[in-house]
């Protein structure tokens, strides 16, 4: 009888290690849960300014122990991100380079995000965002006499097409023109918003080579829709042969999202294909002339949204008043664009309001700013500008 009482008895306290075991794995299962929910909601993090972040930078570092290797890596990764913000604002090489032999970027950090991190005995993997305080750094760029652009540009999508000997491309990433602009958008840091369709059998079907080859309208503004695109940069490469010798030209023109054309941006005459890697080959022009192109847009948009400009310019503005609704967002937009450095309300009632802004760059990187919350400057018959919606919005 005693040992059936025991062996009950052990049999309650075994049941009791393994309901507490249980309970203890479940709690614990919830809280790793909890933690991968968190750290995935870290990940989807985002500067507020975005042009003053850079995501995704990939660092493998060594080191004689695991502290100097994650030390030194994410210095290394810090640098890297504040050289790409950097050459993103000024885009000149000279100017960041005066700029950094002042300041450290430490003065500018608002936050690091590690997505994923490996530390080794001697050895530090690691991919991580960094954000910098936007405010901070447009002060130490006044105060370095500096004028730079920090708007981005609407979506601009790239439709490349190789016109071969042997017939139009513009859906085979094998082909080198076509898979390097692939990875030039993919890569790109600018303030230009490149984007480009990945090659799908609907698409190849919908928008044929030979018909965007030919800035076909229909086609450019079918293709601008799928990639949510306000422009289209179609840009083109022509083989052709003299005897033996290959060659090569390229343009590049700009069409509106209805596929109508804008503008020439980049135009090359025949270039001879060699054998010469890294001089000559294919590969090597097809890369000179799309850092050509993209060069050329970005300077173009850099130019006409300076900031910065050490005299500023007021502009008076009308502001319609439909709802209080609008107005609040209209003053919630007014105060988010950057180029405007004060504003101030000369006159309110029920139906419009007259507003006088600061700018501290031209009118035209006041209305691209605008163009991006699809506003648009209207100018009245007595000459004062009408802040409105954008015509087809």
């Amino acid at each position: 009888m005693s040992v059936t009482l025991f062996s009950f008895l052990r049999l309650r306290a075994d049941l009791y290690r393994y309901l507490v075991s249980a309970f203890c794995f479940r709690i614990g299962f919830l809280m790793s849960i909890g933690l991968i929910m968190t750290s995935a909601a870290n990940a989807s993090e985002r500067c507020v300014e975005p042009v003053f972040g850079v995501a995704d930078i990939v660092i493998d570092q060594t080191a004689d122990n695991a502290n100097a290797a994650r030390t030194k890596g994410m210095r290394l990764a810090a640098e890297r991100a504040f050289t790409i913000v950097l050459d993103r604002l000024l885009m000149a090489p000279e100017r960041r380079d005066a700029f950094l032999q002042k300041h450290d970027l430490d003065e500018f950090t608002d936050f690091v995000h590690i997505i994923e991190e490996n530390n080794l005995p001697k050895r530090y993997i690691g991919r991580l965002d960094f954000c910098f305080d936007a405010q901070r750094l447009r002060t130490a760029l006044k105060q370095a006499n500096l004028r730079w652009s920090e708007l981005q540009s609407p979506p601009i999508l790239v439709v490349p097409v190789w016109n071969g000997t042997d017939g139009a491309r513009a859906w085979q990433l094998k082909n080198k023109w076509i898979g390097a602009w692939h990875q030039f958008v993919g890569n790109n840091t600018g303030l230009v918003s490149f984007r480009i369709l990945r090659p799908t059998l609907y698409r190849e079907r919908r928008l044929r080579a030979e018909d965007l080859s030919a800035a076909n309208q229909q086609h450019l503004a079918s293709a601008a829709v799928l990639a949510e695109a306000q422009q289209v940069l179609l840009v083109i490469a022509n083989e052709d042969y003299e005897g033996s010798t290959r060659l090569i030209d390229v343009s590049a023109d700009l069409y509106d999202s209805d596929g109508k054309y804008l503008s020439a941006v980049f135009k090359h005459g025949k270039s001879a294909i060699g054998k010469v890697a890294g001089k000559n080959d294919l590969a090597t022009i097809v890369n000179r002339h799309i850092v050509s192109i993209a060069k050329s847009m970005e300077e173009g948009w850099h130019a006409a949204n300076l900031m910065g400009d050490p005299v500023s310019s007021r502009l008076t503005v009308e502001v319609p008043i439909d709802t209080l609704t609008d107005w609040a967002s209209r003053l919630q937009t007014l105060r988010a664009i950057a180029v405007i450095d004060k504003m101030e309300i000369h006159k309110l009632d029920i139906t419009s309001a007259i507003i006088s802004l600061q700018l501290v760059g031209p009118v035209t990187a006041l209305e691209n700013a605008l163009a991006v919350h699809n506003l648009q400057l209207r100018m009245k018959d007595d000459g004062l500008p009408v802040l409105t919606v954008a015509q087809g919005n």
